[in-house]
């Protein structure tokens, strides 16, 4: 496990990031350095430090991004305004996406309006189509209250989950529909190296898969026991 930051506009200037004191910090754990970067949200509206974060962590060694989207299915109805808020998604980010990079959905209330499971949905599933990525790639990000009262559809289960829930000191259990977590975002005051002022923290909860059991080879089991057995005299 290990920790890394989520950044937007909302987040001080890259150029007062120190980075190699951030990459350094977010290794620590599983060696492996992280960032969420806001590429923008709704339909056709960038982030306005996303491309200026992305050049400065890339440059600094930053090996594994969580890029995410904004969502607004209560501006954006029905399949094609999801398809809508993806293709802005995509086409802001470019080519940028790295092989083991994330696409994430960003999931929340906003002055009081919701959307519906469904909606969430279509926009995980255009983006693991449209983006050539597998459902895997593509995080769901919310919070216990919004999941409990918008997210309740299992097929939204297929894609990993992201959890922003600040209360707990140690990571929470996954709420339904899904049965485990890929990371906790643990707080929004965070103070990590390198980064003036609170920032949001997450851990990192996908442990490494443990190698598979090799698989017996009786032929040889056998082969071994005769062998020995002559050795014996048996």
């Amino acid at each position: 496990m290990s920790n890394y930051v989520d950044l937007s506009s909302f987040n001080p200037d890259p150029n007062v990031i120190n980075w190699p004191e951030y990459v350094a910090w977010s290794k620590t754990g599983d060696g492996i350095s992280r960032l969420a970067l806001r590429v923008g949200q709704g339909v056709g509206v960038p982030d306005t430090k996303f491309a200026a974060y992305f050049d400065a962590a890339k440059g600094a060694g930053i090996e594994h991004f969580i890029f995410y989207w904004f969502v607004y299915p209560w501006l954006h109805p029905g399949w094609s305004g999801a398809q809508s808020e993806v293709e802005s998604f995509l086409s802001t980010l470019g080519t940028r996406l790295g092989a083991n990079d994330l696409l994430m959905c960003d999931a929340e209330e906003y002055q009081g309006n919701v959307g519906p499971a469904d909606w969430h949905w279509d926009f995980l599933h255009l983006t693991s189509e449209l983006g050539h990525v597998a459902p895997a790639r593509c995080p769901m990000y919310s919070y216990p209250d919004y999941i409990v009262r918008q997210l309740q559809d299992p097929r939204l289960a297929q894609f990993p989950l992201i959890l922003a829930d600040y209360g707990p000191t140690v990571a929470p259990p996954a709420p339904k529909p899904w049965g485990s977590l890929m990371a906790w975002q643990k707080t929004s005051k965070g103070v990590v190296p390198g980064i003036p002022g609170a920032v949001d923290v997450d851990l990192w909860e996908m442990a490494a898969a443990p190698p598979p059991k090799p698989t017996p080879n009786v032929a040889q089991a056998i082969a071994d026991l005769k062998a020995a057995l002559a050795a014996l005299g048996g």
